[in-house]
């Protein structure tokens, strides 16, 4: 989605938006399943921790997101190749993650390491 933000004029502003309201979207999405997805990971003795850190990389991420428009002065498309490209990274890594429909949620840490 970011990647196509990127190769749209600036003349088709009102389309350019609506891109951004549906990237907007998926990124709120994105974040949920996250949230979703690390509470079935992790074990239910560290599951808060869990959570809690993937909360705290998801807004660190927020936090620095602003001072990607610094590197505007560098090269025009350069924040809008980062943006992509890390979300091209993200979406074949998440095809890595294990699968968790039908699957017990791992009580202890032992169980975590039965599982590999």
């Amino acid at each position: 989605m970011s990647g196509s933000y990127s190769i749209f004029s600036s003349a088709l502003g009102p389309f350019r938006t609506a891109v951004a309201i549906i990237g907007k979207g998926f990124s709120e999405a994105a974040f949920t399943g996250l949230i979703l997805y690390t509470a079935e990971l992790f074990p239910t003795v560290i599951r808060q921790n869990g959570i809690g850190y993937t909360s705290f990389v998801g807004r660190l991420g927020a936090s620095v997101a602003p001072l990607m428009l610094l590197l505007d002065d560098i090269w025009h498309h350069l924040p809008q190749t980062i943006y992509c490209v890390t979300a091209v990274a993200c979406s074949f890594a998440a095809c890595l993650l294990p699968e968790t429909i039908n699957v017990p949620l791992p009580e202890t840490i032992a169980d975590v390491e039965c599982k590999r």
